[in-house]
């Protein structure tokens, strides 16, 4: 009996052929994901470009088998034998390879030297800053400790410079000559200059610093009995002026003092001497704001080179 085969079948009718080409059947890569209905005439053509399609990766000594749909991802992203560059040693070689490569590895040796250093010397930098600590630390301790027991003294306040300015005008030389100077005293730089001098000379007056100048009353001097005043710019160039007033009487050895007395600014007179009266016990108060003198109860006696001082 003759072997049954394939080539020994005979040819179906086309009526045949053509009724069973038309036949739909499913894709042979079912199992591997193919969900296409296809004629069983075009099955062949369909299987030759199914994207379920078993492949062999091309990359050699790899073995891998995927779907054809997944080949170029496989051979290029996943395959451990796709090939890579060495910029080291300028070679291509499969990732596999390169990863227990001399040079690769290498690199990742200084890489982490590189890292390693930078710790070490953090470390260094933390570790003395700790000793300048604890050094600070005993330091202080024993600072305060000796303190505690009076060996050592607290060191002096830093105290700011003080601000402002002495002014000192006229007086007496010593030889009965009256002088008309005036010179400035810089409390901050601890230096004397000298400014415009009085348009007279005068010794024993009194001085207050008013409304921006200087006042200056009485004292002994040819034009007894004025009050002088002197504009205080830094220059001090103006020469003392006149005010338009005058003293009740003339008269030296006194003392003034300003008063506010509720918005009302005062020039208070007391006591003195008078060439002609002898010692005075007056009181007087000048306004200084209508320029006029007030007559006040007399002191209890006579006096002068007399001290007063406000007392709120």
């Amino acid at each position: 009996m003759e072997k049954l085969t394939e080539e020994a079948l005979s040819k179906p009718a086309r009526i045949v052929t053509g009724y069973l080409d038309g036949s739909m059947v499913n894709c042979k890569h079912r199992e591997r994901g193919c969900v296409e209905l296809v004629e069983l005439g075009l099955l062949e053509t369909h299987i030759s470009v199914c994207e379920y399609k078993p492949v062999t990766c091309p990359n050699e000594r790899c073995e891998a088998v995927v779907n054809m749909a997944d080949l170029e991802e496989h051979t290029n992203e996943d395959c451990e034998y796709r090939q890579v560059f060495c910029e080291e040693c300028d070679e291509n070689m499969s990732l596999k390879k390169y990863g227990k490569h001399g040079c690769f590895m290498s690199k990742d040796v200084q890489t982490v030297k590189g890292e390693l250093f930078q710790v070490q010397h953090r470390v260094k930098e933390i570790f003395n800053t700790q000793n300048e600590m604890l050094e600070a630390i005993r330091n202080l301790t024993t600072t305060v400790n000796k303190m505690s027991r009076g060996n050592v003294k607290a060191a002096p306040a830093c105290h700011p410079k003080p601000q402002g300015n002495i002014v000192v005008i006229g007086g007496d030389d010593g030889d009965r000559s009256l002088l008309d100077s005036v010179e400035m005293y810089s409390l901050a730089n601890q230096t004397w200059s000298k400014l415009a001098p009085m348009q007279e000379k005068r010794a024993s007056p009194t001085a207050h610093f008013y409304n921006g100048r200087v006042m200056v009353t009485g004292g002994r001097s040819e034009l007894q009995g004025t009050i002088r005043a002197e504009p205080t710019n830094r220059a001090y160039q103006d020469e003392f002026t006149s005010l338009v007033c005058q003293l009740p009487l003339e008269c030296c050895g006194h003392k003034t003092t300003i008063l506010n007395d509720h918005d009302d600014l005062w020039l208070v007179l007391m006591g003195g001497i008078n060439w002609e009266q002898g010692c005075l016990s007056s009181v007087e108060c000048f306004d200084l704001e209508s320029q006029v003198w007030h007559e006040q109860p007399s002191m209890s006696e006579a006096k002068y080179k007399l001290a007063a001082v406000l007392v709120p």
